[in-house]
């Protein structure tokens, strides 16, 4: 689901893939979208391109279909004042996520 973000989101991006380059991570390669993970399924990401042979997902599709006849929900707003670093294992069994580290967040106001 794609949301509305303040540009700080996008720079906050920006310089998270340059000093992840300073230490070999390849950058995404992907364009930055802010958006908010509703759902996952094995085997296909619903987006096609995202990996090689990734195919659009059924169901997915069914459900993106579906929701365009309801009106655009408003989750509401919100401030983030910190954010954390995850590592991702995939495994037969899903993913486990690891939280690595925390990183304060500074307001204009700060």
């Amino acid at each position: 689901m794609g949301i509305e973000a303040d540009p700080n989101l996008q720079r906050l991006a920006e310089t998270i893939e340059e000093e992840l380059a300073k230490i070999g991570i390849a950058n995404e390669q992907r364009e930055f979208s802010p958006h908010l993970t509703l759902a996952r399924a094995s085997g296909r990401s619903g987006a096609p391109g995202w990996r090689k042979g990734d195919k659009v997902n059924r169901q997915f599709a069914a459900l993106q279909n579906k929701l365009v006849e309801f009106p655009v929900p408003d989750f509401g707003t919100m401030s983030a004042r910190e954010f954390f670093l995850y590592r991702s294992q995939l495994s037969s069994k899903g993913s486990r996520y690891t939280k690595m580290a925390r990183f304060a967040l500074q307001s204009a106001n700060d």
